[in-house]
């Protein structure tokens, strides 16, 4: 399964527009209605720091939840990179260029310079 950087983003836009208190994986299934997919994608949202949760935790049926808290400060600087849909569009445009597999540490890196340059610094 690849990381799907669209995803990446709109669940951090989620999260965001839920506001305070603690999330589970079903508030994300408007996103992408496979928890497979969603599962891995919070996964590497806690991986890159990007999110907190308190516990992982395992439903009746077996499948694999999580008490999701907060975006991290990192989270808030990635976010606030890709937050813009001109931007978020320009960067994928970019990103065509090389096959859009790249670390989020060059789209982020991608997205400040967008907005330095779209600010003329």
């Amino acid at each position: 399964m690849k990381r799907d950087l669209d995803l990446l983003r709109n669940i951090l836009l989620k999260m965001e527009a839920l506001g305070a208190g603690t999330k589970r994986l079903h508030q994300f299934r408007c996103l992408n209605d496979d928890d497979a997919v969603l599962t891995l994608h919070i996964q590497l949202l806690i991986d890159a720091g990007f999110i907190e949760v308190t516990d992982e935790v395992y439903t009746g049926d077996g499948t694999k939840d999580f008490l999701i808290q907060r975006i991290t400060f990192a989270g808030y600087d990635y976010l606030d990179t890709v937050r813009n849909d001109d931007t978020w569009l320009e960067i994928k445009q970019r990103l065509k260029k090389v096959g859009e597999s790249v670390s989020l540490d060059i789209v982020k890196s991608l997205g400040v310079a967008i907005i330095k340059q779209n600010l003329g610094i």
